[in-house]
Order: structure tokens, then sequence, then C-alpha cells
């Protein structure tokens, strides 16, 4: 039946809970349920907006408002599993002081296997978990150049860490496995993003803790821009071009590629991949394209990433301090790039569409949340150690 969904207006996937809902906000009333979830209003009215244009609504306004709906748990799903004899709180949540994860080998020699038993594409980060505690426990890059500026240490590690690829190199494909997909998209990026953050000083200076929380909202935020940037680098900013690179020099079309998966999942896992990949070029690909920030205007975007403290729920008052005061520093940073280098004395439009992109993504990262609860509660993905709240 479609339509929109009633608690938010987003384009309905179907009656979940008794209402015609969108899927993210079925999820989200399962899991504040399943979860036995307390929120607070944000803005202490108890009358927030709900609509998809929010990209962080008020989770206390939303559960009311699922409620008001008529939203119960007591029906059946469209799977015809009966809701209120599954609904368990989870696990507690390993801390990382409590994880225990053996030594593994370094990347480019990782395998992995799709694990489809049960339905659900199961993706072991065990491995990833630890060799993202072992950079961030690390002395963080070397043989950095002396720099007196925040930003222009961080856009020489994040060149160096470039991915070394021609043109004339590059292998097309139409199809990639589930695993080599997690192996280069995910497993690579956050690696990269983990020794990129490493050459941050203050980054580098925190408590592990503080640096694990600062590093799962860069991650969030980051995971799928970075992609992009790195692919405009190489092949251009045609807004048309659907095109993206991985690290290992392979080439897909977002629109086209299919996912090589199991028949169990292929038609659920495929249905989510795509409308992904058409958020990824709605919301991410095509505004990165047209705004074509330079790279040192892309690096100042990774580091509000790294140091929005307002994403990054329970830092310490001193790591809350640092991000306070970095963000400080490189807003004169890239106010001196815009009026020294690129001569720019009027540059406030610039600069607020350079802004509007990390807006964007923290409302797509936000999304990707949604979605992810989605696929782990109807058994199409799972990630032990994303349910958890390691990654």
């Amino acid at each position: 039946m479609p339509g929109v969904c009633a608690v938010c207006d987003a384009p309905a996937h179907g009656v979940h809970f008794l209402v015609n809902t969108c899927r993210a906000c079925a999820t989200f009333f399962r899991r504040a349920v399943a979860e036995k979830r307390s929120f607070s209003c944000r803005r202490a009215t108890k009358n927030c907006r709900i609509t998809k244009n929010e990209p962080m609504a008020c989770r206390y306004c939303r559960l009311q408002k699922c409620i008001k709906l008529g939203m119960k748990v007591n029906g059946k799903n469209e799977r015809g599993v009966l809701l209120d004899k599954s609904l368990s709180a989870p696990p507690p949540r390993p801390t990382m002081s409590s994880c225990s994860c053996t030594q593994t080998e370094p990347f480019p020699n990782e395998t992995r296997s799709d694990d489809c038993q049960n339905k659900a594409m199961v993706y072991d980060g065990t491995r990833l978990v630890q060799d993202l505690r072992n950079i961030l426990t690390g002395p963080g890059p070397k043989n950095l150049p002396p720099s007196t500026s925040r930003l222009r240490t961080l856009q020489y590690s994040y060149r160096s860490l470039r991915v070394q690829v021609n043109v004339d190199d590059l292998q097309i494909k139409e199809s990639v496995t589930f695993t080599e997909m997690m192996a280069t998209m995910f497993d690579w990026t956050l690696r990269n993003l983990a020794t990129w953050a490493m050459s941050c000083e203050e980054f580098s200076s925190l408590d592990f803790n503080d640096k694990w929380i600062a590093f799962k909202h860069l991650w969030r935020v980051a995971q799928i821009p970075e992609p992009v940037y790195r692919t405009t680098e190489l092949l251009g900013n045609d807004t048309n071009d659907s095109r993206l690179l991985l690290p290992n020099g392979v080439v897909i079309d977002m629109v086209t590629a299919t996912p090589a998966v199991e028949d169990k999942t292929k038609k659920d896992f495929l249905e989510f991949n795509k409308t992904n990949n058409k958020r990824i070029m709605r919301n991410i690909s095509i505004p990165l394209k047209e705004a074509k920030p330079t790279e040192f205007e892309f690096v100042f975007l990774l580091a509000q990433c790294l140091w929005n403290d307002g994403g990054c729920d329970g830092l310490s008052e001193p790591a809350i301090e640092v991000a306070n005061q970095y963000r400080e520093e490189i807003s004169k940073e890239i106010h001196d790039y815009y009026v020294e280098e690129l001569r720019m004395h009027n540059y406030a439009p610039r600069l607020a569409r350079i802004m509007n992109l990390f807006s964007e993504w923290e409302r797509h990262s936000w999304m990707d949340r949604d979605e992810f609860m989605y696929l782990t509660t109807f058994d199409i993905f799972k990630c032990p150690e994303m349910e958890n709240g390691l990654l």
C-alpha cells in the first residue's frame, strides 16, 4: 500500500507494527521497545517536529508519535513472527577494554568468507576492531613535515595515504562480492581514517576511550565521502558519472553494479543496495562534485567530522575542550587559506557551500544507522561489533 510514512512523511515501506511506516521508523520503534529505551526531549517541549528532513530528530518525540499513531508490538510483522515473544533486551555492550581479539596479519593479505547462515549476511569485525585499536594506541604516522598549520599537517597525511593507481590500470567490474566490498570500502577506509586521525597531535594525545568515541563519529560520517572524493581526484567531477573507485583499483558503477550475493539474501540485499546507492549519489556524490572542494577544503571537512563533539556522546570534558579549541584554530586556518591563498575576500558563500556538504554527510550517516537497524532487525545483515557498539 505504500504511500508516505505516518511518522515522518518519508516514502512508506509497508505496514509495520499495525501502522504504515518507512523502514527507518519501524526499526527505530522495534529497537526502542526491545531495548526498553528511555529518551528525553531534546528541546524540553515534548512537541518536536518529526519529519524526514530532520537529520537528528528528537527520539523522545519520535517514539511518542509512534505510540500515538497506534504502533504496537503485539501483532505480527511481515515475516509472520510474533513480536511480543521475540522482544528481549540485548546483551550488555562489551567495552573496548574487555574486547578480546587476537593479533592479525596486515590488511593486504586478508581473506574472509561470506557467512550467510540463517539467512543473514554476517560480517565479522573482530579483526578490524583489533587493527583499529592497534592504530589508535600506536605512535602515529612518522616523517610528517614540520608545519605551523594543523590543516597542512592533516593534508600531508591524507595525501600520503592516497591510493597510487593510474587510470590505465583501473579494472571495471559489473559485480563485486560482499567480501570484496567490505574488505575495500569498509575495512580499508576505516584503517586509513584511523591512521590519518593519528597524524593530529591533539587527537593522538587523547585518552583511548575519547579517541575511540571521536573516531567512531569520524568513520560513520566520512566513510562514504572519502572514497567518493578519491574517485573525483582520478575520474573527475562529472555529476552524471556514477562510477566509484575502490582502494584496490577496481571501479564499479553504483547504479548498474550488481552485488554477488547468495540467492536467499539476494532480494532483500539488492533492494537495500539499490536504495542506498541512490542516496549516496543524491546526497553525497553529486553535491561534492558540484562544489569541487580543494584538497585543503576536503581535509578541513574531515577535521570537522573528527572534532564535532556534538555528535560524540560520551566524550570527557577535557576532550570536549580540546575539540572546541581545535575547531576554533582550524576556522582561523580556513580563513587564512581563502584570503591569502585563494584571494577570496568575500568567501562566505564558498564556506557556506562547503559546510553544507558536512551537514549532508551527517544527515546521511544518521540515515545509515536507521538502515543498519532495519537490516539487523529483519536478519538481512549482521555485524556483532556494530550491534554491540564497538564500531
